[in-house]
C-alpha cells in the first residue's frame, strides 16, 4: 500500500463555493468578470491535476497513480495559496500482476483499489470527505504495441460540509475515463477524458432545509504525440466543463484547451505545458512551472 494526495475539493466538487455562491446577470461588468475569474481559478486548481494525471499516464505511460486529480495544492503564484484546494489523504494498492506481451508498459488488464479520507476541522469550514474505489488500465490489443489503451478510476462516499450559514450532507460518486486509439498512418494517437461528479444529499441555508443536487462534468477531446523515444509525449486537449447545482437552479459552461508534456522519471506530474480555462470573455491561463506546481494568471 502506498499513500497519495487527491485535492479534497476536486473530488468533493467545491462544496464550499457550489453551496453558497451567488451570481446575478445584474451586476456591473467588472464584477460579473471578477467572479467569473474566480471561477475559472477554482475550475483550473480543480482540474489541472486531474488533467496533469492523464498526461503522466497517456503521454509518459506510467500508472504509479490512478485517473484522478491527483496532487499537492502546490501553485506558482503563492498569493493563491490561501484559496487553494487542500489535499485528501488516499491509500492505493499496487496495481493486480498482468501480462503485457508486446512491452510496450501497458499491462493487458490490471487493477488497483483505491481508499481516501479528508478531515478539516477549520472552525470556518469544517469539512469530511470518505471515498473508496477502484482503477482499471487496459491494453487496447497487448500483441500490437501501438494499439492504445484505456484507464478509468471511480470513488464513492460521503461528504459533509459547513460554512457560515450554509452546511450540507452529501453521497458523493466521481468517474473517470480515458483512451487513446492510434491514428492511421501517423506517429499520434487520439482519444477523450471524462470526468464526472455527482453529490446528492440535504443542505441548510440560514436555517432553511433543502435537497442539493451538485453535478459536474468534463468531456475533453485529447491527441497524443509521442516523444522520438516513445518515453513521454504532448497530450493536446480541448474540452468543456459543465457544472449544475440544483439548489440555485444554475448551470455554468467552462471551455478549456491546450497542452501538456511529461515522460516517464521522478517526476509524477506534467512537466511542462500550460492550459487556458474561459467563460465567456474572461480567461485564465494555468502553466505548468515545474513537477507538479502551477501558476495561474
Amino acid at each position: 500500500m502506498k499513500t497519495i494526495q487527491f485535492r479534497a475539493a476536486g473530488l468533493g466538487l467545491g462544496l464550499l463555493l457550489s453551496v453558497t455562491a451567488c451570481t446575478s446577470s445584474t451586476l456591473p461588468n467588472a464584477i460579473d468578470s471578477a467572479i467569473n475569474k474566480a471561477e475559472l481559478r477554482l475550475a483550473a486548481q480543480l482540474l489541472m491535476p486531474l488533467l496533469s494525471a492523464a498526461t503522466v499516464q497517456l503521454a509518459a505511460r506510467d500508472f504509479s497513480q490512478p485517473l484522478l486529480p491527483v496532487g499537492t495544492a502546490r501553485l506558482g503564484n503563492l498569493s493563491a495559496q490561501a484559496s487553494a484546494p487542500q489535499p485528501l489523504s488516499c491509500t492505493t494498492s499496487a496495481l493486480s500482476e498482468s501480462t503485457d506481451a508486446d512491452k510496450d508498459r501497458i499491462p493487458l488488464k490490471a487493477t488497483a483499489s483505491l481508499s481516501c479520507a479528508y478531515d478539516d476541522n477549520d472552525d470556518n469550514n469544517p469539512t469530511a470527505l470518505s471515498l473508496s474505489g477502484s482503477m482499471t488500465v487496459a491494453d487496447k490489443d497487448d500483441g500490437d504495441a501501438g494499439s492504445g489503451l484505456s484507464s478509468s478510476a471511480a470513488l464513492s462516499g460521503s461528504a459533509r460540509t459547513s460554512y457560515q450559514g450554509a452546511s450540507a450532507t452529501f453521497s458523493s460518486k466521481n468517474d473517470a475515463s480515458a483512451f487513446l486509439d492510434p491514428v492511421a498512418g501517423k506517429n499520434g494517437y487520439n482519444g477523450a477524458l471524462t470526468f464526472s461528479s455527482d453529490s446528492t444529499g440535504s443542505g441548510k441555508v440560514f436555517g432553511i432545509g433543502t435537497d442539493v443536487t451538485l453535478r459536474r462534468a468534463l468531456d475533453t477531446a485529447l491527441g497524443l504525440l509521442p516523444d522520438a523515444d516513445q518515453l513521454g509525449g504532448v497530450l493536446s486537449m480541448k474540452g468543456t466543463l459543465v457544472s449544475r447545482n440544483d439548489l440555485k437552479s444554475t448551470k455554468s459552461t467552462i471551455g478549456l484547451g491546450g497542452a501538456l508534456h511529461a515522460r516517464q522519471g521522478e517526476c509524477k506530474s506534467a512537466d511542462s505545458g500550460s492550459v487556458v480555462f474561459k467563460k465567456g470573455a474572461v480567461s485564465l491561463k494555468a502553466t505548468v512551472v515545474s513537477c507538479g506546481r502551477y501558476d495561474y494568471q
